[in-house]
């Protein structure tokens, strides 16, 4: 595993660092991180609403454009929204060629980490295992309600009990638990053939779409979910409805946790976070995030969520 990078580029492609940021002093600043033991003070001085509004100068691009799959006539019955593609370079592919709209996005400081990916639609659920058959994902995250205000967001792709088949696979229903009002565990037995795996599914239904969850009310179920996400052998699969607003916005809160937990490992600091003092760059993780994924965090109420939710966690950690 590597360091992992609180200001500056991503592996592989950065657009929006390499253009700009040599021409622009001020983007480096705006991307320095804060440190831990000052945050709550620190957060007060930033212009959430610039951050965004750069963030997405910068990562919607022409040149960024070059980069998504278009959407073709053949491809549109596999997006589930015209304006989410994902990236050539960073689309997570199968061994028989099916298109899937997903993207790999780096873990803190491990390539690969995450697949990030639209909910599934009926025309893609055999794509959907597929996926996470051959890449042996072991654990889903699911940001979403499959209907949300009496409109579809997700296909049923799993099995509320017993067993559903597919073109390729059997999804066995194993187990069901409620650990939270809004948080769902379900254990599933896929089998393709005589093979079988096991995968962990979460569920959270507390995230409103393009919105964001009760931060005091929903704390403890989103710390299982990141704690769930930071102890699982990758990749970890996250979705909601387009896998880019709620998804987006989990994936930068799992980065920053696990990047300040790896600075305090690496640095040998105390059990106390007034004692470190790792950084947080919320405009630089969310940046690269987006270089991977086409609009990961979609709205400024997410991009200020995550603000918000790192400046609760480093309280009660303190």
């Amino acid at each position: 595993m590597d360091f992992p990078v609180i200001e500056g580029p991503t592996s592989g492609r950065d657009i929006s660092y390499s253009v700009y940021y040599d021409e622009c002093e001020d983007l480096k600043e705006i991307e320095k991180g804060i440190p831990a033991s000052s945050f709550s003070a620190d957060i007060n001085k930033r212009n959430v609403d610039l951050e965004f509004r750069l963030l997405r100068k910068l990562t919607q691009t022409k040149q960024h454009m070059d980069y998504l799959i278009p959407n073709s006539p053949f491809l549109q019955g596999f997006n589930r929204y015209s304006d989410v593609l994902p990236y050539s370079d960073t689309i997570v592919k199968v061994s028989t060629g099916e298109y899937i709209n997903a993207n790999w996005i780096t873990g803190p400081g491990e390539d690969n980490f995450f697949i990030a990916t639209q909910g599934p639609l009926e025309s893609t659920r055999n794509s959907f295992w597929k996926m996470i058959w051959e890449h042996d994902v072991k654990q889903i995250i699911m940001i979403s309600a499959i209907k949300e205000g009496g409109k579809v967001k997700c296909d049923q792709y799993f099995p509320i009990e017993e067993t559903m088949t597919t073109a390729d696979f059997s999804i066995t229903l194993i187990s069901h638990e409620n650990l939270f009002p809004s948080l769902v565990l379900r254990e599933f037995e896929v089998s393709d053939g005589e093979e079988k795996k096991m995968v962990g599914h979460l569920q959270s239904l507390a995230w409103p779409d393009h919105g964001t969850p009760e931060l005091e009310e929903e704390f403890d179920s989103l710390k299982h979910i990141i704690d769930q996400v930071l102890n699982s052998q990758g990749p970890v699969l996250v979705h909601c409805s387009a896998g880019i607003g709620r998804t987006g916005t989990l994936i930068a809160l799992c980065h920053m946790i696990k990047s300040l937990d790896l600075l305090i490992a690496a640095k040998g600091f105390g059990k106390t976070l007034a004692l470190r003092n790792p950084r947080i760059s919320v405009f630089g993780t969310v940046r690269r995030l987006r270089e991977q994924r086409w609009g990961m965090v979609q709205t400024k109420d997410q991009y200020d969520f995550l603000y918000r939710f790192m400046e609760f966690w480093i309280t009660r950690n303190n």
